[in-house]
């Protein structure tokens, strides 16, 4: 009797799972990238933002939001989001990019299927939520195995940049500010244009040395960089034009970079006129007479050190003063109000300063107890100081791979400033 009893209950559920099926109407929902699902003819919101529709009826809500990205870093995302929200994960699936989780709504717990789709260059997220009772797993499947992605090509507009001679096509992105580069974002990628003033096989060897792996092709390097959160990837082209060398450089969160946009990039650097190399001289210092009294002034209020002998070519008035005014330098130090600097050598010389939005305010010799510390060869030193004047994105990363820091994620801070990622 009881087999009986639980065959009639059984028979009874896959019923209402039908009924429950096919009493829904479904209507196709297609978006203008492609994207289509079919969703339940309910009442609802319409498009707004990130959402593209919400709609409920029957104890249950169904959704979809599209966002720029794709499923790998959406999975990833939500993977710490929802851990943070206090919901409880049943499951996650990353192969298949799906969440199952409840979570209470007032008096009543809903239990809720996520699935994160790629089309076309976006991660759309379709959500199917129920409260505990009315939950259907057939239902839920109906509404994410009707995902459909018309592939198209992803369009990007560009625009021809130009100074004097240089001119190289860009995408149409947003420009942010950055010292030392003219830079384009579009959520997850960016554009850089650096120029320097050394010549093209100088400036190509520095960036070439300073990477890892890096891949030549032509004047194009291919690279990959890891900045803790995500591995980047880059393509650089290089053009000696206007007696500078110009950088031209895409880079991208790996999974949303496109080989057709970094090639129109890199293709299409073009100088306009045949310029020679010219012989880059030194840049001495003229102690003209304002510049000697701003020292004098730095020395007076701001230098409490006497650098060893064989750094003495230049007094620590001089260095504080070149730091000081120059905006690379200044941009790079303006998160820091103290930095110890230990130049090591045979016998190590320790420097603390002190500073406010990226200048020196004082300077002595010895360490902070609660300072950031940066470790760099005295020689290296010697030739920061010898170019302090010239330093750009291109001779920083060269340095900067003989340093060291304390905390050791430091380094890597401060680079993703340079390129804009932080």
């Amino acid at each position: 009797m009881k087999k009986v009893l639980l065959l009639l209950l059984l028979l009874f559920v896959v019923g209402c799972e039908e009924a429950v099926v096919q009493e829904i109407s479904w209507v196709e929902y297609e978006d203008d990238n492609g994207f289509s699902i079919d969703k339940p003819d309910w009442n609802g919101t319409s498009e707004s933002d990130d959402n593209l529709f919400t709609v409920n009826g029957m104890g249950c809500m169904a959704a979809v939001n599209k966002y720029n990205g794709n499923s790998e870093m959406m999975f990833d995302w939500l993977n710490l989001y929802l851990g943070e929200q206090g919901v409880t994960v049943f499951s996650s699936d990353e192969a298949e990019r799906s969440f199952s989780y409840s979570a209470f709504v007032g008096m009543f717990l809903f239990n809720t299927e996520l699935k994160i789709f790629d089309c076309n260059g976006y991660a759309y997220n379709a959500i199917w939520s129920c409260e505990q009772s009315v939950f259907n797993e057939s239902v839920y499947s109906k509404f994410f195995d009707s995902f459909s992605c018309e592939e198209k090509e992803i369009e990007v507009d560009y625009f021809m940049y130009n100074e004097d001679d240089f001119y190289v096509t860009l995408p149409e992105w947003s420009e942010v500010e950055n010292e030392g580069a003219y830079v384009l974002n579009d959520a997850f990628c960016n554009v850089y244009v650096f120029e320097n003033q050394a010549g093209y096989d100088e400036v190509y060897g520095w960036l070439y040395d300073s990477l890892e792996n890096p891949v030549a092709i032509g004047n194009v390097l291919e690279y990959t960089q890891d900045n803790g959160d995500n591995v980047l990837k880059s393509k650089a082209g290089f053009n000696y034009c206007n007696y500078k060398t110009y950088i031209v450089s895409y880079t991208c969160v790996d999974s949303m970079f496109i080989e057709a946009v970094a090639d129109e990039i890199v293709d299409s650097l073009y100088c306009d006129a045949v310029y020679e190399e010219e012989e880059i001289e030194v840049v001495e210092l003229i102690e003209e007479e304002e510049v000697v009294e701003e020292v004098e002034e730095i020395e007076e209020e701001v230098v409490s050190l006497v650098l060893p002998e064989e750094y003495g070519f230049v007094d620590a008035g001089w260095i504080v003063w070149f730091i000081n005014s120059n905006d690379f330098f200044t941009f790079i130090l303006e998160d820091y109000d103290k930095v110890n600097l230990v130049l090591e050598d045979d016998v190590n010389f320790n420097i603390k300063a002190d500073l406010v939005n990226g200048e020196i305010v004082h300077i002595e010799e010895g360490l902070h107890s609660d300072g950031v510390s940066v470790y760099i060869p005295a020689d290296t030193a010697v030739e920061i100081l010898n170019n302090a004047e010239n330093i750009n994105f291109v001779n920083f990363l060269v340095f900067a791979a003989q340093v060291r820091t304390e905390p050791e994620s430091l380094k890597q801070d401060v680079i993703n400033k340079v390129l804009g990622l932080s």
